[in-house]
């Protein structure tokens, strides 16, 4: 990996041709091109999900109404 400014990381990683269109697609519509950007808001969608997994194993079972 190479050093990048402030904390970043850049890396190298394999993905379908047409994944990479939709994530090129997907840059252009809502980040002005910057595919970086869609993987950020990709890794935000993780921690979400990964802070609710955790409090769904801290709260236990869910209430039902």
């Amino acid at each position: 990996m190479v050093e990048r400014a402030g904390v970043t990381k850049k890396v190298s990683l394999s993905v379908h041709e047409d994944d990479l269109r939709l994530l090129k697609a997907r840059a252009k519509r809502a980040h002005g091109g910057n595919v970086s950007a869609v993987f950020a808001e990709l890794i935000g969608r993780i921690r979400r999900e990964e802070k609710l997994r955790k409090a769904y194993e801290w709260y236990g079972e869910p209430i039902v109404l």
